[in-house]
């Protein structure tokens, strides 16, 4: 409907500003859209959302306020879809960018190895997406002067790359 309509497009003139680096006009039309879907009680969309205020909080380097959206946006997709639901896999991930970004590294590695899981259930073991998890994942080590773990991560991450460049 018209109301649905309207919010998904003021969910993309956020996307359009984030892209713009215009955080502040990008949230502005992220939380019109949320307070649509909020009425419409569209527990995806609002999901969906979230997910977004915390990509432009992301892009706009406000990790500390990233996170606790991101997990808003996590809980409710849990709620609707289950704990093993691949859709996680990616907010398991945002979560752990902006943990690292703060230096909360065991929180860090536990949102990746999560969503590392998820696709190796999901996708097996060659998907592209574990290698971007993997490489993800050992930056994280990287930082934390862990350098035999980031480059276990990396070389797992490699190997799944050439398998695909080969196909």
């Amino acid at each position: 409907d018209n109301h649905h309509n309207l919010a998904a497009t003021l969910n993309n003139i956020g996307g359009a500003y984030t892209k713009m680096g215009d955080y502040d006009k990008a949230l502005d039309k992220y939380k019109e859209a949320l307070a649509i879907y909020t009425q419409l009680e569209d527990q995806h969309f609002i999901s969906v959302t979230y997910n977004n205020i915390g990509n432009c909080y992301w892009e706009g380097e406000r990790f500390k306020e990233a996170i606790p959206i991101y997990r808003q946006s996590l809980t409710i997709f849990k709620e609707l879809y289950g704990a093993n639901n691949i859709e996680n896999a990616a907010i398991y991930t945002n979560l752990g960018n902006c943990l690292g970004k703060e230096k909360k590294y065991q929180e860090a590695h536990t949102y990746y190895e999560k969503a590392i899981q998820l696709v190796k259930e999901h996708h097996g073991e060659e998907h592209p997406l574990l290698a971007e998890y993997k490489t993800n994942h050992g930056i994280i080590h990287q930082r934390e002067g862990h350098l035999q773990e980031a480059l276990k991560q990396f070389n797992e991450a490699i190997a799944i790359l050439k398998i695909e460049v080969k196909e």
